[in-house]
This record gives structure tokens, C-alpha cells and sequence, in this order.
């Protein structure tokens, strides 16, 4: 690596010396706007790759499952307890951890932070721990049970272990280390946490965390699950991982040898997420190692711990407390390790302090039993594998791409300067005035033929069943559509998700009358606190109200009469709970889905990208059989990559479902007694005699009554209106993705126009040029591009091995 980094500086050096001295000594051809254009573009990146260069950054972000000991982790590795650790929620906001020789931290202030924010400098480490526990992570988490909020961004600057012990990792001198401790799923619910922590993990080496209490075969499905969504929503890198299996110091006397459970995890991990082979996994006990190196500090063991007596006796008293088993279960057998350790611990309960040699002694047994030692080991030789990608090359990236624009509009220049005669001038220019032409034709023809084709297959998917969209995929073949399968695909999965996660577990709880903490529990792992709340409250309701409901096949009813205002007012209040309750779903899928379109990102932008590639393809295609002169061809697609750079994807952002409580109510009129009238009646008495009497009877009323009838869908058919509500905002998604699709195809085409444009003026102004030079100074012009061009093939050579440098190393 070190030999790496300083030839890497020294080519780029060299590339961007010589790039400014043929530009100094040609001005007059630099100055030739489109290629001054350029070269200012590669002075600024060559300016910023040699700052970078100076001092890169190896970057390794967290992940974990679920309870994972992420942050006891970070402590262990970085030597200093900086990361909180009480509870799982407390590491749900982001903390960067990056080396420099001073001490600051900096909590950043986004919008509708509740936590305090600003910029300390010299806090101490529990001064730190303390302030982002409690004045950080703490009121995050209480405010985010009331609304929705960015996760807390944290970045902590001073000393950290494998920097100030650079035995550690062989990092070449001048390389700085950051680490980056993430949240877990649990914590990301929300779509703009989630895109700021793909960001960091796509640009990092990743630590992912497991933990052993998960391995047995009960928990093993659930966890090799889980973890497949951490990788697959956070995006990391698979080829550049390593798996801490964490907390194997809880391991039972009746459990599988640890080597045979690595093993059958290490083949399961490969499978689900096809790795090309088994992938490292180290068994880990990060808290013992936490309280050893912290008792150290991140000095190399060559130095003198710079932690003081007090600080050191209190990180061992703890490690003695909370480790004992650990330590036990190391020292069976060897008497005399265990009294020594023994005498340690009962020095320090008498107040000894343990001197640098004795917490050495300490250390090293800590990192041997807890797994650190193999960490350090596997890291070493990873970063060696992955030193040139993760570290050197995104600095290098734009630098070389831009040297290759300008290289090719300087070599444009030159094959004009070889013409000879003023009437192959004209000729050229004639040519180049019908090719244009013919570009803007077909550039037109293209970008209408795409907007045509996403139209008519907006349009199929938008009618298609949604159980057969698989069939699709033939039709999209036929039409040499490529890239909408797994757009297809994307979205399915999205629908399933909202199903599974969301749309079932109501409907289930509200079918079998579930405890509200049950249906919380599995809210919580999909959705954040707030709409979690609102959902358990308004299911709470519709559980209690729907109980004096009548049943039906499909439906909840119940009737009151319209002149019992208590009864009216509470029917209108049985509708209102249960339109809450479709309010809250309503919030919480629209929620979930932002979510989980944000976990499929780079399958919308590989597919939308591909789209656009095999359009602008023919382009490509076009220019290389058209426009051979010059080799114009290969500087125009040059020059339209290097701007295609500057143009994002990104998602579509706006509320795609509408989901309407189907609810009615009915009025009508039934036949009731609504009173008494007395009434004379006439009879008979007496038995020869007839004599007729009268008397006095009571007799019913019968009349209209309004009656009032609310009818409520049953469970499943709230279930059905939800996941209906689902498909219409597919049809809204089908939309938004058509006019994002376009919209970056007709960005792809502005750019290749311009891209044309701007080539073909530049040999205009250049033939234009070449007409005055063959009047003037033929002979000399052509002996000072020679010299140009063999200055430019000798930087070229320079940029040739730097590319390469990077490749084979």
C-alpha cells in the first residue's frame, strides 16, 4: 500500500506538471474555448485529487442486526468509549468518528432538529459520551414518538486506535481513518435517513455485525433474513465486508463448536447474498475487548498508555464485573492465570493501581480471547485486497476522466492541422454542416421513438394484471424494452412488502382481537413511533366500537333511530374512528412505500440507466458510422460522458395512495308502535239474557320511524380497500417513474446535442484557423502540432500507467 500511494502521487503529479506546462507553452491553441473549458475543469480536479491524495481517507462503516452490539463495537476498535452504548435505540442517530490531532465535535443542525447542535472543541471523552447520550440521542428519541425527524448527524474528531498504533493496519503514513457508526433498521424508517445512510455505506469498507445469541437454529432464519435486508436496503458493498459475530462469550456448555456454527453461516451468508465465496466471519466478545483497550487507550503498546490510574481502574473493575465468566472460562485449566488475574481484581478493589506493563499483559490476553487480534489480522489483509478501490481510486476517478475529454479535443485539433491544401478546408466543412444535419435528425428520431415506446409501455403495465406482470416481460423483449423487468420486479416487491408488513398484521389483529403491544411490536420494526402510535390508537378504537356491531358476510351494521341524538352521535363517532383508522394506514403505507422505493434505488437507476444507454447507444452508433473525420466520433461521446456525470437520477418524490374508507349510511322508515289511545269498546254479558255493555280498552299506535344505518366494511374487506388503494398508486408510481425516465432521457439528449455542437464548432473554428495557417505558415504549424502530439502521447502514457497503477495493483 505504501509503495501504492507513492506512485500514485508521483504519476499524478506528474500528470497534472506536464498537463500545465504544454498549456503554458501552446497557450495559443489552449486558449480555444472549448479547450480552455476543459482544462479548467482538469486543474480543479486535478487540484482537488492531490489535496485528497495528500491525505485519503479510509472510511469503514458499521452495520448490524438488530441488538447487534454495533456500538461496543466501534468503542473496542477506536480504543475510546465515544459512541453510546446503554440501549439498543441510542445508536439510531449517525456518528462519524474521524482521526485528527485535535479534540472537537460537531453535531450538525438539520431541519427540525430538537437537539442541540453547534461545535464543541477539547471535550473530554465521557464529556462526549454523556452529551450525545443525553442531549442527542435521547431527545431524538422522545420527539420522534410525536413527528418525524432527520436521525441526529454527529461527527467526533481526536485519536483513534489505528492511527496512533499504526502496526495495527499498515495504513501508509498520512492515511486517515473514519469511522462511521450507523443506525440499525429498526431506527431508519423513513426514506431521507435511509438515502443519507446509503450514501455513507456505498462509499465505505463495511463492519457488519451479528449476534451469536441469533445463530441457534431457532433464530438463524430470522437472522439471515434480517440481514439480508441490511445489506440489500443499505446498499453496502459485499465485496468489501467482514461479519462480526458478536457475543460468543455467551456461549452454553451444550452449544455446536463455534468453528462448525462460522462454517454453516459463512455458506448461508454466501447464498443469500451470492457472494463468489464464503465471506469472513469473526467470533467476537466486543465488551471484554472494550474495557481492555479503553483501559489502554489508543496508544501502540510500544508507547505509554496515556489513560490515567483512575480512569484505567474503573474500565478494569467493570471489565472484572461484566466479564467474569469470560475470563473463567479462559483460565480453566491454568491455575496460574486465573490467580493472577485474581490478585489484579483484588488489588483493585484495595485501591492499587495496575501500571503499564500489567494492563499490557491485560491487553493482550483481551485481544486473544475476545477475538481482536484475528480482527486486526483479517482487516490487514482485506485492505491490502481493497486499498486501490475503496481509497485511491473514487479520488482519481474524475481527474483521469476529464484528462480523457481534453486529450481528445486537443487531438481533434491536431488532425485538422494536417490538411494541407484550402480546398480540402472547404470540403471538410461542407461535410461537417450536412452531418449536422443528419445528428440533429437522429437525435430527434431517437428521443421521440423513446418517449413513444415508455409511453405505450406505461400504458400496458398500468392496465396489466397484477398477477401476470411476469408475462410482460416477453412483450418488452419484442419491443427491445430491457430494463423495465426489473423495474417490474422492484415494484412488486414494494407491494409485497406493504402487504406482508403493514396491510396483514392490522387485518389479523383486528380479526382475532390481538393485545395492542402485539401489534405494536411488529408496527415498530416497519414504521416510525409516530404513525405507530396513530395506527395502535385508532385500532384500539374501531376494536372497542365494532364490538355493539351486527355482522355480516362483508360488513359491520348497526341502526339507531334518528330521535336518539346520544345513539347519532355515537354511530357518527363509530364512522370517525374507523375513517382514522384508514387515515393512519393511509400515512403509514405511503411512509413505508418512500421507504422501501428508496431500498430499490439502484435497481430504478440501473434500469432507468440502461434505458437510456441503449437509446443513446444508437447515438453512439450513429456518430461512429457517420462522423469519422477527425476521429470526431470518439472525442464527442468523450466530452458527452464526461457532462452525463453531472446529471443525478433521482427518485420521485410525492404521494402516490389514496385509499377511501368504502363506509355508507342509510336512512329508513319502520312500522312501530309509537303510542297508546283508550277506546270505548262494545260486548255482550250474561248467559240467556244478551245485554250489551261497554267498557274502556287501550289500544297501540302505529306509526313512521326514522332509522339511521351505518355500515362499516368487515376486517377483510378493509384489507382488500387498503391493498386497492395500493394498486391505484401504482398506477400514480407508473406515472411519476415515465416522467422521470423522460425527463432524464431528454437531459441524455440536450447533453449529446450540445455535446455535438460543441465539438463540431470547435473543428469549424479550427478549419477556419487551418485556412490562414496554410496562407501563412503551413510548414512551421505543422512541425509545432508534431511537437504537441508528442508531448500529449507522452501524457497520455503518464495517465495510461495511472489507470493502470490502479488496476494491477
Amino acid at each position: 500500500m505504501k509503495d501504492l500511494l507513492r506512485t500514485t502521487r508521483e504519476l499524478l503529479s506528474q500528470l497534472g506538471t506536464e498537463v500545465v506546462s504544454i498549456a503554458n507553452e501552446y497557450s495559443d491553441v489552449f486558449s480555444d474555448p472549448t479547450i480552455n473549458e476543459q482544462l479548467n475543469r482538469f486543474r480543479l480536479a486535478y487540484e482537488e485529487a492531490i489535496a485528497n491524495l495528500d491525505s485519503p481517507t479510509f472510511r469503514i462503516a458499521t452495520i448490524g442486526t438488530t441488538s447487534s452490539g454495533k456500538s461496543t463495537i466501534i468503542n473496542a476498535l477506536i480504543g475510546r468509549k465515544v459512541a453510546p452504548m446503554e440501549a439498543d435505540e441510542m445508536s439510531a442517530g449517525i456518528l462519524t468518528l474521524s482521526s485528527s490531532n485535535e479534540s472537537k465535535m460537531i453535531i450538525e443542525e438539520v431541519e427540525g432538529s430538537v437537539w442541540e447542535t453547534g461545535e464543541w472543541v477539547g471535550v473530554g471523552d465521557e464529556d462526549l459520551y454523556t452529551h450525545i447520550r443525553d442531549r442527542v440521542m435521547r431527545p431524538y428519541h422522545e420527539k420522534r414518538k410525536l413527528k418525524e425527524l432527520p436521525a441526529p448527524q454527529i461527527t467526533v474528531l481526536g485519536s483513534l486506535l489505528p492511527v496512533d498504533d499504526p502496526s495495527l493496519l499498515n495504513l501508509p503514513s498520512g492515511v486517515n481513518i473514519e469511522f462511521v457508526d450507523l443506525p440499525g433498521l429498526k431506527s431508519v424508517q423513513d426514506r431521507t435517513n435511509l438515502k443519507v445512510i446509503q450514501k455513507r455505506v456505498n462509499k465505505a469498507f463495511s463492519l457488519v455485525a451479528l449476534d451469536y445469541g441469533q445463530v441457534d437454529e431457532q433464530h438463524r432464519k430470522e437472522l439471515l433474513g434480517e440481514l439480508k435486508k441490511v445489506v440489500k436496503y443499505l446498499q453496502g458493498r459485499t465485496d468489501s465486508m467482514i461479519f462480526i459475530l458478536n457475543r460468543v462469550d455467551l456461549r452454553n456448555r451444550g452449544d455446536l463448536p463455534l468453528d462448525e456454527r462460522i462454517a454453516k453461516l459463512q455458506l448461508e451468508i454466501q447464498k443469500i447474498l451470492s457472494l463468489p465465496k464464503p465471506p469472513d466471519i469473526i467470533p467476537f466478545s466486543s465488551l471484554l475487548l472494550y474495557y481492555a483497550q479503553c483501559a489502554w487507550g489508543t496508544n501502540s503498546q510500544s508507547e505509554a498508555s496515556q489513560i490515567s490510574a483512575n480512569k484505567r481502574s474503573q474500565f478494569l473493575k467493570d471489565m472484572f464485573a461484566d466479564c467474569a465468566g469470560t475470563i473463567k472460562q479462559r483460565t480453566q485449566g491454568n491455575r496460574h492465570l486465573r490467580n493472577w488475574f485474581r490478585n489484579i481484581e483484588d488489588g483493585l478493589e484495595e485501591g492499587q493501581s495496575i501500571d503499564d506493563e500489567t494492563m499490557r499483559q491485560i491487553l493482550q490476553y483481551a485481544l486473544d480471547w475476545s477475538g481482536g487480534d484475528q480482527f486486526w489480522s483479517c482487516l490487514r489483509e482485506r485492505l491490502s485486497e481493497s486499498f486501490p478501490v475503496l481509497v485511491l481510486t473514487p479520488i482519481l476517478m474524475g481527474v483521469l476522466e476529464i484528462y480523457k475529454a481534453l486529450s481528445s479535443a486537443v487531438e481533434t485539433i491536431a488532425q485538422t492541422r494536417q490538411l494541407q491544401t484550402k480546398e480540402q478546408v472547404k470540403e471538410q466543412k461542407r461535410w461537417i454542416t450536412q452531418r449536422r444535419k443528419e445528428l440533429r435528425i437522429k437525435i430527434e428520431e431517437v428521443h421521440d421513438n423513446f418517449c413513444q415506446n415508455i409511453e405505450q409501455t406505461i400504458e400496458d403495465l398500468k392496465k396489466s394484471d397484477p398477477t401476470k406482470e411476469g408475462d410482460l416481460s416477453s412483450s418488452f423483449q419484442k419491443r427491445g424494452i430491457k430494463g423495465f423487468q426489473s423495474l417490474v420486479d422492484a415494484i412488486r416487491e414494494v407491494r409485497d412488502d406493504l402487504d406482508i408488513k403493514l396491510i396483514f398484521p392490522v387485518r389479523d389483529a383486528l380479526k382475532n382481537n390481538s393485545p395492542l403491544h402485539e401489534l405494536e411490536e411488529k408496527l415498530l420494526k416497519v414504521v416510525n413511533p409516530l404513525l405507530t402510535k396513530e395506527i395502535i390508537k385508532a385500532y384500539d378504537i374501531v376494536s372497542r366500537r365494532l364490538i355493539h356491531f351486527k355482522k355480516s358476510s362483508s360488513s359491520f351494521f348497526k341502526e339507531v333511530r334518528e330521535d336518539d341524538q346520544k345513539a347519532v352521535k355515537g354511530l357518527m363517532d363509530d364512522e370517525k374512528a374507523v375513517r382514522k383508522l384508514f387515515q393512519a394506514m393511509r400515512d403509514a403505507i405511503t411512509a413505508r412505500s418512500e421507504f422501501m422505493l428508496q431500498t430499490q434505488s439502484k435497481k430504478f437507476e440501473g434500469a432507468v440507466q440502461s434505458l437510456v444507454d441503449e437509446n443513446i447507444f444508437q447515438l453512439i452508433t450513429f456518430c461512429q458510422s457517420n462522423v469519422l473525420i477527425f476521429n470526431l466520433d470518439e472525442t464527442i461521446i468523450t466530452n458527452f460522458r464526461q457532462s452525463m456525470s453531472d446529471i443525478p437520477l433521482t427518485l420521485p418524490d410525492e404521494k402516490l395512495f389514496d385509499m377511501s374508507a368504502v363506509i355508507k349510511q342509510t336512512t329508513k322508515k319502520k312500522k312501530e308502535v309509537i303510542g297508546t289511545k283508550q277506546e270505548t269498546e262494545s260486548y255482550e254479558s250474561g248467559s240467556c239474557f244478551k245485554e250489551t255493555k261497554s267498557r274502556q280498552v287501550t289500544r297501540n299506535v302505529m306509526g313512521d320511524i326514522d332509522y339511521r344505518q351505518l355500515n362499516l366494511p368487515s376486517f377483510d374487506a378493509m384489507a382488500e380497500q387498503w391493498s386497492s388503494g395500493i394498486s391505484k398508486g401504482k398506477e400514480s408510481l407508473w406515472n411519476s417513474l415515465r416522467d422521470w425516465i423522460i425527463k432524464y432521457m431528454k437531459s441524455s439528449s440536450r447533453a449529446f446535442v450540445l455535446s455535438v455542437n460543441e465539438m463540431l464548432d470547435l473543428v469549424e473554428r479550427s478549419l477556419n484557423e487551418q485556412v490562414r495557417v496554410i496562407e501563412d505558415d503551413l510548414e512551421n504549424q505543422m512541425q509545432q502540432w508534431e511537437g504537441i502530439q508528442s508531448r500529449m502521447n507522452l501524457i497520455t502514457q503518464i495517465h495510461y500507467n495511472l489507470e493502470s497503477n490502479l488496476m494491477n495493483d
